[in-house]
């Protein structure tokens, strides 16, 4: 995706591991139905630096199934995996890759497959401090859920390189892509800190409820693009999808 010069990596939260145990994770994985779900690409990379101490063959129980909210986090888990086509329950659409989107997904799988909630272990790869609405969506299911936190969100904000370039180009020229809502109001405020007037830029996501809050920020200049690499300069550059 970077690889377009017309593309600058500009995020605005760090992410930091944190401390977990193996001894936290193995009953999960010794159970008769486990689950692992990654919720962002963050949680696959945090997930993937702690596989180095826990080992890997932890993935590759025959019995072990996965999920993923959002097609990003689908494809880095499917990477991390080795395959491509290894089933993973993720959300129909970007539009509603969030956690009521996942439990939408899970309930399609288990009406056609018939199983039993309570007999399902749950891990949710997650940042700490993440809403608590996927593992109580699963709870009330009746499965056995433990969410933990494999790394933390510390703020931080563009260098000058980055707010350089809404120097040397009209503001009307310049496309934000958001990715996150935790970072919306944040970035707007200091935009406008900085005297750039976010309503006269062109913000770009891939999900609904992003769009919704910029617009009711008086965003209106918005435009729908997929995160996935094989689309997203296409989107940007070639075909215009409004919300």
């Amino acid at each position: 995706m970077l690889g377009d010069p017309r593309l600058l990596h500009a995020p605005l939260q760090m992410l930091k591991l944190c401390a977990v145990a193996t001894a936290e994770l193995a009953p999960i994985f010794a159970a008769s139905n486990p689950w692992l779900v990654c919720t962002s690409p963050a949680s696959v990379q945090a997930l993937e630096a702690r596989l180095q101490e826990f080992g890997s063959d932890m993935l590759r129980l025959p019995r072990l199934r996965f999920a993923a909210v959002g097609s990003g986090t689908r494809a880095q888990l499917a990477k991390r995996l080795g395959d491509e086509s290894h089933p993973i329950v993720c959300p129909l659409s970007d539009e509603t890759a969030d956690a009521n989107g996942l439990l939408g997904a899970f309930d399609s799988i288990q009406q056609s497959e018939g199983f039993v909630w309570s007999e399902q272990t749950v891990l949710i790869v997650e940042g700490q401090n993440n809403r608590p609405t996927l593992s109580d969506g699963l709870e009330a299911r009746g499965a056995e859920v433990k969410a933990v936190g494999f790394y933390t969100r510390h703020d931080q904000d563009w260098n000058a390189t980055i707010w350089s370039k809404f120097t040397q180009y009209p503001h009307t020229e310049v496309a934000v892509i958001v990715t996150s809502s935790g970072v919306l109001d944040r970035l707007i405020n200091q935009f406008r800190m900085r005297g750039i007037d976010p309503t006269q830029l062109l913000w770009c996501t891939q999900h609904a409820t992003i769009a919704a809050r910029l617009q009711q920020a008086g965003c209106q200049r918005l435009r729908r693009v997929r995160l996935d690499p094989h689309y997203l300069t296409g989107d940007l550059f070639e075909h215009e999808f409004g919300w």
